[in-house]
């Protein structure tokens, strides 16, 4: 496959070379190491799927596609997440992490809305429930972030906000997550 070649190459030279994460082009710094890491990785992955595709070309193109959907909603569930945390972080003035909090509760009735919609028929194909679910609300919601928000407000002795934080973005995501599917299945 024509384009792998580069892959294969960033692959075998990161694993073949245990000095090649130390490395390190004045250029382009740690920053590089780690993108070719990252290819490394993908790659390892996306061979390993091939591996176990028993050689058949159409499972390999399936496998492909499959992770470009997932990944390009991922992408757009990240840039979205950054938005509305920015978006929080610059309009208030609180330890209270509200733009980790509402990202995961409005994400939270997106994958209610999303896995509704696909329960209920017709209304969403699987590559549009795996763009939208795994992919958008994948890179949406941020529940690493938010045990690191609420291991901070630990660490602050913010123990009413703690509890409230962790409470309420748990309850409140279950009831989004109800409210989402009972939307979609009265329609």
């Amino acid at each position: 496959m024509r384009g792998w070649s580069g892959f294969q190459g960033i692959y075998h030279s990161f694993i073949q070379n245990p000095n090649a994460s130390k490395v390190v082009n004045p250029v382009y710094g740690f920053n590089y190491c780690f993108i070719t890491f990252a290819y490394a990785v993908v790659f390892f992955f996306v061979k390993l799927c091939i591996n176990h595709s028993f050689g058949c070309k159409i499972r390999i193109n399936f496998m492909l596609r499959t992770l470009l959907i997932a990944g390009s909603g991922g992408f757009i569930g990240t840039i979205l997440r950054f938005l509305v945390s920015r978006y929080f972080q610059e309009n208030t003035f609180s330890l209270f992490p509200w733009g980790t909090f509402t990202v995961n509760i409005v994400g939270s009735l997106l994958i209610g809305i999303f896995y509704g919609m696909s329960e209920r028929g017709n209304l969403l194909t699987a590559e549009g429930r795996l763009f939208l679910t795994v992919g958008i609300c994948g890179g949406f919601t941020t529940f690493s972030s938010l045990s690191n928000d609420a291991f901070i407000l630990l660490q602050e002795k913010e123990w009413l906000k703690l509890s409230l934080y962790a409470s309420l973005s748990f309850f409140l995501g279950l009831v989004a997550v109800y409210l989402g599917r009972t939307l979609i299945k009265s329609l």
